[in-house]
């Protein structure tokens, strides 16, 4: 079995374990399986990382829509980390080359 095929068999497995809806089950699988294709990623940590969420994931599930709990969370699991070229911070997106702290700076 790949890497990759077996990252994601584990991560089905604590998915699944998850009281969460099934449609909701199927987008956090699709979000997974799209961050990490082509990707190198540590299997353990990103286990750990999926394990520790299941309680705030199942807790999100029940206020946010699918979208949202995939977005919050992809940063949580993918934080990749963009520096502000102004005041060298670490922020997860920039507004317009900026952090949001800079941005309203300048505005």
């Amino acid at each position: 079995m790949s890497y990759y095929k077996h990252l994601l068999s584990q991560s089905r497995k604590i998915v699944e374990q998850m009281q969460i809806p099934i449609d909701y089950r199927k987008a956090i699988m699709g979000m997974i399986a799209r961050a990490i294709d082509g990707k190198v990623i540590h299997r353990d940590e990103f286990l750990q990382k999926l394990s520790s969420l299941r309680g705030e994931i199942e807790a999100r599930a029940q206020r946010e829509s699918r979208s949202d709990l995939c977005y919050w969370l992809k940063r949580r699991l993918f934080n990749q980390g963009i520096y502000c070229p102004r005041c060298q911070r670490k922020t997860d997106s920039l507004i317009e080359g900026l952090c949001s702290h800079c941005y309203w700076e300048v505005i």
